[in-house]
Parts: structure tokens; C-alpha cells; sequence
């Protein structure tokens, strides 16, 4: 069953997974329709945000919301990615297929919700109740508090317009929580892409249009409802008072700020860079359970094949990667996951760092009430996602458990750490600059009152 050839299969190496042997093997969509599709879900969410425009400018976030929403009921149910794995020795007309989904030889091919009750139905409660958690339940709450924040947004009620704004403001900070599976699956392209040594293993993957709606709607919801007003109370100050702080503390605050953005900045570095998941095929797993020939053994001790079935993979390595292989591929899949690595973990997050430096030293040396720069520090917070990133390597090895029978096994490597670590430092950063600019922000209150001794 496994070594095949004679039945008008191919025994031959495939080489790449856009060749229609590869598409047919993973059972696959179209490489052609996967981009059409992309362009068409593209089309759709532009055109939604233009009607939303033409009805109500004030409004048009929600016309994304919505189609954001349009968009994720298909990718929970529709394919979010295929791959195959053989050990191939084409000259003596031998391929030996590892993937076998559910006792079958074949693909292994998921959509959100198929891989929810596989986990489940295989013992990995935990992984299954991770995924669904954040790819159908944090999207639900959502949903629900962001139409409870609608609802009340002009009630004449001072608590349920303070509940509204709470609901807002929720939304605005489990947005990007949705988005973990999405890295995950990513990490697991670029770990199975270059598992691929030509002419002994054969590792053929794809991006589907799960990925593709969902990946889209992460994006999509998360920015959108940063434009969602906040709603206030008629009757409620914009401005809350509090104790303004002495000159010489912001300047001390500042400093300690920057200090803990050195911290930040090392971390970030050494995360970044180093390997933050692994994935290896374990022979002596492959051969108690799938009964591998004496023959592909021999080979692959003679061969030294088993330092190529171990890989591993930086954020850094896997974000150029991604933009390499959509260079030589064309999948807009490729490019949207680069986007998601490069610019949402990488750049937004070095981006929403140096926005609350920024915000710091305007705190410490000026003597002004910044209202853009505190809007722009949180904004950016919420777009950052290299703490989303490290959760969705997390969620990967909770999940491949039900592969490691197949010899399929994926661990957390030190990447990890650092990037945990340097989360930790952003957070810290992030809400040190906040404190400073509240701070000096009553001090220019107090400095517009006349309140000379709070104002030094």
C-alpha cells in the first residue's frame, strides 16, 4: 500500500507542489483558483468598505467588521492547508508515505473545524479546546460585545453607556486574539517546505482558502475596530484628573523607560533570530508503527538522510522565507502570511515600541496634553502581534500531538523564551510611557489652572 508505482501512481520525486502530480496528491485546490479566490475576497472587503463609506463615513469600520465576519463563516469549514510527506527512493520505484490522517495513507488535510474534532476525538482535549477558543469563540465574544457596545452607545443611561464603552474597549483588546491558528499553520508551512531534500524526502504543502479567509478576517477585524468610537456619557469629563507628578520624576520615569527598552530591544534581537519551533521525523516512531521496509532504513543510516528529517525555524528565517517562495511561486497565500509575519510581529511591534519611547520623552520634557501620540501608542499595541506569534507556537505543539504516531514530531525550541520575554519588556514599556504621559498630562492641567506647586 505504501510503495507505489506499479498502480499507475508516480514513484518518481515531485519537486514542486504546484505540479499538478503534487495538487492532485494533496487534494488540493488549484493553485490558480487559490488566487482568484484571494482576489475576489480582496474585492469583496474593499467593496464593502466603500459602501460603507458612501452610507455613513462616520461608520464605515462597521461595514468591515461585517464583511470580515462574511468572510470567516467559510474558512471555519473550508480547507486551511494540505501536506504530504514521503520517503522516496525513485530508482528502485519505492515511496513510502508517513502522512496517514485517520488510519488512511494519504494527505493530511484540515480546516479549522475538521482539526477541532480530530484533537478531540484523538485524546488532545487541550489542543482542541485551544484552537477552537481562539479561532470560534474569541470572534464570537467579539461579535457579541461589540453588538452590546452598539446598542447602548446612546442610551440615556450613564452605566449603560459606561458598559458600552468597556464592550468597545474589550473588542478593541481580544481583537488580534484571534489570529494564533493562523501563525501556527504558517510555522507548519515553512517547517514541512524545507523538510524537502530532493531525491530522498518528499515534502509537498499547501495554503488553502481557509487560510485565506481567515487570515483575512484576523486582519481586517483587528484594524477595523480600532476605528470604533468610544462612547461617552454626555454628562461624563473626557479628561480624568489624577495626581500629576514633579518634573524631575517624568525625567526619571523617561529614563527608566528607555532602560527597560534596551531590555526590550535584546530580547526582541535574540527572539527574533533563534529557532523558535522544531520538527523532525522520528525513524524508530516511523518504524514501530508503520512498519517502514529494511531496505528504506539501510538507506537513510547509509545516506545519513536523518540530519535532513530535523528542522527548524526563526520568525526572522520564516518571514523572508515566505517572501522568497512567493517571489518563485506567485501564491498570494505566501505573501499575505508574509505580511502577517513581517509586518504585523516584526515592524508593529518595533513600531509600537518606539511610539511609547516617543511618548515617554515627550512626557518628561514637554509641558503639553498630547492626545494623538497616546491613541496612536494603544493602536499600535493592538496591532502587534509577536505575543499572538508565540501563542500560536504554542498552540502548534499542543495540536501536532496526534501526529507524533506517524513519526511526526514538532517541540519548542529557545526562540520561544525570547520572544515571551521580550513580550513581557513591550508590555512594560508600553504601560510605563502610558503612566508618564497621564502623568504629565494632569501636570499640564494643573499648569492651566493655576496650580503653580502641582505644575513644578
Amino acid at each position: 500500500q505504501r510503495s507505489v508505482g506499479a498502480a499507475g501512481k508516480p514513484a518518481g520525486f515531485i519537486d514542486s507542489s504546484d505540479d499538478p502530480q503534487a495538487v492532485e496528491m494533496l487534494h488540493a485546490n488549484d493553485p490558480f483558483l487559490i488566487n482568484a479566490f484571494f482576489c475576489a475576497v480582496v474585492l469583496f472587503i474593499t467593496s464593502m468598505t466603500a459602501l460603507g463609506c458612501w452610507l455613513d463615513k462616520r461608520r464605515w469600520e462597521m461595514a468591515v467588521v461585517l464583511a470580515s465576519y462574511m468572510v470567516l463563516i467559510p474558512g471555519l469549514f473550508v480547507k486551511d492547508f494540505s501536506f504530504h510527506i514521503a520517503l522516496v527512493a525513485s530508482w528502485l520505484r519505492v515511496r513510502v508515505t508517513v502522512t496517514m490522517p485517520r488510519g488512511v495513507v494519504g494527505p493530511i488535510r484540515e480546516s479549522t473545524r475538521s482539526m477541532v474534532g480530530l484533537l478531540w476525538e484523538t485524546g488532545s482535549h487541550s489542543g482542541a479546546i485551544a484552537i477552537a477558543t481562539f479561532a470560534v469563540v474569541v470572534p464570537l465574544v467579539k461579535l457579541c460585545l461589540l453588538a452590546l457596545g452598539e446598542a447602548w452607545r446612546d442610551s440615556k443611561s450613564k452605566e449603560r453607556v459606561r458598559a458600552a464603552r468597556w464592550s468597545i474597549l474589550a473588542v478593541q483588546l481580544v481583537s488580534k486574539w484571534a489570529s494564533p491558528d493562523m501563525f501556527a499553520f504558517t510555522l507548519l508551512y515553512c517547517l514541512l517546505r524545507h523538510l524537502h531534500h530532493k531525491p530522498f524526502i518528499e515534502s509537498l504543502q499547501t495554503l488553502d482558502m481557509g487560510f485565506t479567509c481567515y487570515s483575512i478576517f484576523c486582519i481586517c477585524s483587528t484594524a477595523s475596530t480600532l476605528f470604533v468610537a468610544v462612547p461617552r456619557h454626555a454628562s461624563e469629563d473626557a479628561f480624568v484628573s489624577g495626581r500629576p507628578w514633579p518634573c524631575r520624576h517624568l525625567r526619571a520615569g523617561f529614563a527608566g523607560t528607555l532602560a527597560l527598552a534596551g531590555v526590550w530591544a535584546f530580547l526582541f534581537v535574540r527572539g527574533i533570530t533563534s529557532p523558535s519551533l522544531r520538527m523532525s521525523l522520528d525513524m524508530t516512531l516511523l518504524q514501530a508503527n508503520m512498519d517502514l521496509p529494511g531496505l528504506v532504513v539501510t538507506l537513510t543510516k547509509s545516506f545519513n538522510i536523518e540530519k535532513w528529517l530535523e528542522q527548524d525555524i526563526s520568525v526572522w528565517k520564516a518571514a523572508f522565507d515566505l517572501l522568497d517562495w512567493f517571489q518563485k511561486d506567485g501564491d498570494l497565500n505566501l505573501f499575505l502570511a508574509f505580511v502577517m509575519l513581517f509586518g504585523f510581529c516584526i515592524c508593529l511591534t518595533a513600531a509600537s515600541v518606539a511610539a511609547s519611547l516617543g511618548l515617554a520623552l515627550r512626557a518628561g520634557f514637554l509641558r503639553d496634553r498630547d492626545k494623538l501620540l497616546p491613541r496612536m501608542v494603544r493602536a499600535l499595541r493592538h496591532l502587534a502581534m509577536l505575543d499572538v506569534c508565540a501563542t500560536g507556537f504554542i498552540v502548534l505543539c499542543m495540536a501536532a500531538t496526534i501526529y507524533r504516531e506517524n513519526g511526526i514530531v514538532f517541540a519548542l525550541d529557545r526562540g520561544v523564551y525570547w520572544l515571551v520575554a521580550s513580550e513581557v519588556a513591550h508590555y512594560a514599556v508600553h504601560h510605563s510611557a502610558l503612566t508618564l504621559a497621564a502623568a504629565a498630562s494632569c501636570r499640564a492641567e494643573a499648569a492651566s489652572t493655576g496650580d503653580a506647586g502641582a505644575a513644578r
